[in-house]
């Protein structure tokens, strides 16, 4: 049931036919509010674009059997939705549960469901997160428990797998958010990969912990052209980025460049309050590696970065 004020809708969802509707109907204007007051059942929803401009407040609610993302583009508020464990999520281009891309707000919101990537001829690279792919707005007080498996096998030495327990690429702001779910990435020749982001380019990262584990693979990792950056926290982090009272606590470990508790590797980024307590391993076992209980790498040729406060409990290992 649905009622409106002005040109402002106010949009009750209490069954799954007015949730089918309301999926046909998109997108809605940026004032409009959507009460979601029951669980869903996602099966019937395809790859088709779907952009979403309002309030969505789920209250808790389950959706169920999602098999693509809830939306392509968020620009408005998603707030306290569960993705159910019962979603899978197996594409081949970028993906996360909640949407693809966020230029908005996403905010209390849990995901469950398990995403299975593998592409061998995408040109463009891959972006896979747990709450979304990419964020460029806010995701506040967010959790991801579901596992993640990407694999990107496609022998270009120029694109990368950028993987995260909550997005792959941010350059908006991540807040108190939490991984518990277990990443595992494989990629021919570049891969970045975190607990909380992959790729942080220009972020914020503020009060995140991981507690799942991370392992990255490269299928050449002594080869020059190879890249793997491995992090608790961040995989790569670059272009004025702060990482700020973080946590890590699951096992992380790659076969190839750099691995860290907290970050792999950093440029013009400011590192404050990080405490890793999880296990750091390389094994890779020739050529060049660096392994850190808080960052393996920062290059700080301009030497206005900023880095205290930072505490390593877990153990370092290297072959």
């Amino acid at each position: 049931m649905s009622s409106a004020v002005g040109k402002t809708k106010k949009l009750q969802i209490t069954s799954q036919k007015e949730f089918d509707s309301f999926i046909e109907n998109l997108p809605y204007s940026p004032s409009d509010t959507i009460e979601l007051n029951t669980d869903i059942d996602a099966a019937s929803l395809s790859s088709t674009t779907r952009n979403f401009y309002g309030y969505l407040n789920g209250n808790n609610h389950k959706i169920k059997n999602l098999k693509y993302p809830l939306f392509s583009n968020v620009y408005g508020i998603i707030n306290s939705l569960v993705i159910d464990e019962n979603g899978y999520i197996r594409l081949a281009y970028d993906t996360g549960t909640i949407c693809a891309y966020n230029y908005g707000i996403i905010k209390n919101c849990i995901n469950n469901a398990e995403i299975s990537f593998y592409s061998v001829n995408s040109e463009k690279g891959a972006v896979i997160g747990g709450i979304c792919a990419s964020n460029h707005g806010s995701i506040i007080n967010c959790k991801n428990s579901g596992t993640i498996k990407a694999t990107y096998d496609y022998n270009n030495i120029n694109n990368a797998i950028s993987c995260g327990g909550i997005t792959g690429y941010n350059n908006g702001s991540i807040v108190y958010c939490e991984n518990q779910g277990k990443i595992t990435t494989s990629s021919s020749y570049i891969s970045l990969t975190g607990g909380i982001c992959g790729n942080l380019q220009g972020g914020k990262i503020l009060g995140n912990s991981n507690r799942g584990t991370i392992t990255s693979t490269v299928k050449y990792p002594s080869e020059s052209s190879s890249i793997q950056e491995t992090g608790g926290i961040v995989g790569r982090s670059q272009a004025n980025s702060l990482i700020n009272r973080c946590y890590n606590y699951g096992e992380i470990s790659n076969n190839g460049q750099y691995v860290g508790g907290i970050a792999a590797k950093v440029s013009k980024t400011n590192m404050f309050n990080l405490i890793n307590k999880g296990n750091v391993t390389s094994t890779l076992a020739e050529g060049y590696s660096c392994a850190s209980g808080i960052v393996a790498e920062i290059n700080n040729v301009d030497k206005k970065m900023r880095f205290f406060n930072c505490i390593n409990h877990g153990s370092i290992s290297s072959k």
